[in-house]
């Protein structure tokens, strides 16, 4: 089996926020959702339930299994958050249905490392598709293409820095107190979303409130909190003659 990773780590200007890719190619079958019909295209964004946004088998495999590798470096489990399940979910089918590559652009909302104003098309997304989260989330990404799972997952996450980094409070996000996990795995795609609120979702099951959603657009000039940066620049040695 062949192993290719990549990852990306953007600084949004509200701080360092991970959205971190991880690519692994096999030929490894993996365990994914059965296809969806009734969820494709704009139905993705604005359905209120569409199949697999509650915790899959796999899924609950890759909740626990993240949990697991926290608590071998003596850090507390996350609770699981309906909210960002849900949100998760709708992310790997807008890539797979949608988008067509692994990104952390939505199909309305296109997401440029580059280009600050875009950042909040991840970053405010639980809030402009509708969910009852009340925070910022910040998110992994994962690629298989012989099926992602949640072993192929996590795997690909803790080979690379930035996804490691992200899931135990290491480097920019040693001051972070995450209270909230989603996860998400269709076809060769698999997501995980942190966030520090709690989510307030009582259903085992979220659903999408269309009243609660909005253009994403509206979030893109939210203020800066305050936080405090623990940036790893690279040395920069410059010889002049």
């Amino acid at each position: 089996m062949g192993t290719a990773a990549g990852t990306v780590l953007w600084l949004g200007w509200w701080g360092a926020t991970a959205a971190s890719v991880s690519v692994v190619d096999s030929n490894r079958a993996g365990t994914t959702d059965p296809p969806l019909e009734s969820c494709t295209g704009s139905e993705v964004l604005e359905a209120i339930h569409c199949p697999g946004d509650g915790l899959e088998p796999e899924e609950e495999r890759l909740h626990q299994l993240i949990n697991t590798y926290r608590a071998e470096q003596g850090l507390p489990p996350i609770p699981r958050s309906p909210s960002l399940d849900l949100l998760a979910n709708r992310h790997v089918l807008d890539m797979a249905h949608n988008v067509g590559r692994l990104s952390h652009s939505w199909s309305h909302c296109p997401y440029d490392a580059a280009d600050p104003r875009t950042y909040h098309c991840s970053a405010f997304a639980p809030q402009w598709l509708g969910t009852r989260y009340p925070g910022r989330a910040y998110e992994n990404a994962h690629f298989n293409a012989g099926g992602a799972t949640a072993q192929s997952a996590l795997r690909g996450w803790q080979r690379s820095p930035t996804h490691r980094a992200l899931i135990l409070n290491l480097d920019n996000w040693q001051n972070n107190r995450w209270r909230a996990m989603g996860v998400g795995i269709y076809g060769p795609y698999a997501v995980l979303w942190l966030g520090e609120e709690r989510d307030p979702e009582t259903a085992t099951v979220a659903a999408l409130n269309p009243e609660r959603a909005s253009d994403p657009a509206e979030y893109r000039s939210r203020p800066r909190p305050r936080r405090s940066l623990n940036l790893r620049l690279p040395f920069l040695r410059i010889r002049i003659r």
